[in-house]
């Protein structure tokens, strides 16, 4: 068993844990999410989660060649960007952004939900093929 294949069900498990409820109730995910993003300490403390979910992805995807190897590390740096420059650095201009997105996506919550939850399932079947 592969620290990849762990690594990538237990992000696709996360997505699918953090997504779903845009399908469910995007009207209460998306109070949530505003709730999250009211105060630059909240935003800090949600990237001071966020990076080492990140950094796990990258180094569980270290050495691992392929597309699942090159998907989890994109997403592994991608979150860990996100977190270490937008979120602890500059987190006001992080809630301008999130806020001016969330108001833009607001006719395509579902199917963005939608799209979310099949990358989750993606990574969680690409994992469990490579536990063979």
């Amino acid at each position: 068993m592969s620290d990849l294949a762990w690594t990538s069900m237990a992000a696709g498990s996360l997505i699918l844990l953090i997504r779903t409820p845009l399908l469910v109730a995007p009207d209460a995910t998306m109070g949530i999410y505003r709730a999250l993003l009211e105060t630059d300490v909240r935003i800090r403390l949600l990237g001071a989660c966020t990076a080492p979910i990140g950094l796990a992805l990258i180094l569980g995807a270290h050495g691992s060649g392929g597309l699942t190897g090159g998907a989890v590390s994109g997403l592994g740096w991608l979150m860990l960007g996100a977190a270490l420059s937008g979120m602890m650095l500059m987190p006001r201009r992080y809630r301008i952004v999130a806020e001016v997105m969330m108001d833009s996506f607001y006719d395509v919550r579902r199917p963005l939900g939608a799209v979310a939850v099949g990358i989750g399932m993606l990574l969680i079947v690409l994992g469990m093929s490579g536990l063979r």
